[in-house]
């Protein structure tokens, strides 16, 4: 499923806007330092109001194109634990969450199952397994 934006441009599968509420809501999203444009109605691949701390590889806002390639929030203030929706993110290639001393809990099983993941970065997160 593919959802249509007003303009007509495609946007991100569902199950990975899906996949980012779900990360927004098990972390206190709305405790984030920056949760610019998070659950906004917007695509969260939208040039004009990208969701904070996703983007494409070059670091541009992520596109229909390039899919969700890096999620990235350091020092944002995560809260909780990772939900267990990495599977669906094809074209994950780096996720990056520094400094978060509140994220507890187990890794997620699918944290590591993006096909294209080559850079996984966990600072002073209360983790484990």
């Amino acid at each position: 499923v593919v959802l249509l934006l007003g303009n007509g441009l495609r946007a991100i599968p569902e199950d990975q806007r899906s996949a980012l509420e779900t990360l927004y809501e098990s972390t206190n999203g709305s405790g984030w330092k920056r949760n610019d444009h998070w659950m906004e109605d917007s695509d969260p691949c939208d040039a004009l109001r990208p969701w904070y701390g996703l983007s494409s590889e070059l670091g541009q806002p992520c596109t229909e194109a390039s899919g969700v390639e890096i999620i990235s929030f350091i020092a944002n203030n995560l809260v909780g634990t990772l939900p267990d929706v990495f599977q669906v993110f094809d074209r994950l290639q780096k996720i990056s969450l520094e400094d978060h001393f509140d994220l507890t809990g187990q890794f997620p099983a699918s944290l590591f199952l993006p096909p294209q993941l080559v850079s996984l970065v966990v600072t002073y997160a209360k983790m484990g397994g």
